[in-house]
């Protein structure tokens, strides 16, 4: 899967240069600022998962610690669509809508982390990523490989 990611890509920086780009202070061990360098480089990494079953707030909180987590490796800069929970209750729209929303957004990106889970809506990711081109993994380890 590296060479995927770095089509299009100067380099992806090695495990070892991320630690470069965590600033010195910390609080508890978790950095207060990062490096816009060290995200320019990193892969962009949809996250698809389950979001209307059981629950959408649970299942968005859920998808927020693994991208923290994904973000905390230095590995990838992931992208949630989950967050547009947010968006939604403001100013709703039907499912097709946000649908297509996220397929142009995962068109963009290099990978899909694909989440456990029942999802209807993640199974039509994966398939437009398969489709297209686009790896696909379920296993946070493997996006280092």
């Amino acid at each position: 899967m590296r060479e995927y990611w770095t089509r299009g890509r100067s380099s992806l920086p090695n495990r070892d240069s991320h630690s470069l780009a965590w600033e010195p202070a910390q609080r508890s061990g978790v950095p207060l600022t990062i490096s816009v360098v060290a995200y320019k480089d990193r892969p962009l990494v949809y996250v698809a998962g389950p979001y209307t079953k059981p629950d959408p707030v649970e299942n968005t909180h859920t998808t927020i610690r693994l991208a923290s987590e994904l973000v905390d490796e230095g590995l990838v800069t992931p992208v949630v669509p989950h967050l547009t929970l947010m968006w939604h209750l403001v100013m709703p729209r039907p499912l097709e809508f946000w649908y297509e929303y996220d397929v142009a957004t995962l068109a963009r990106c290099d990978a899909v982390y694909r989440m456990q889970g029942e999802s209807h809506g993640a199974d039509r990711e994966v398939e437009f990523a398969e489709q297209n081109g686009i790896p696909v993994c379920s296993d946070a380890q493997l996006l280092a490989s």
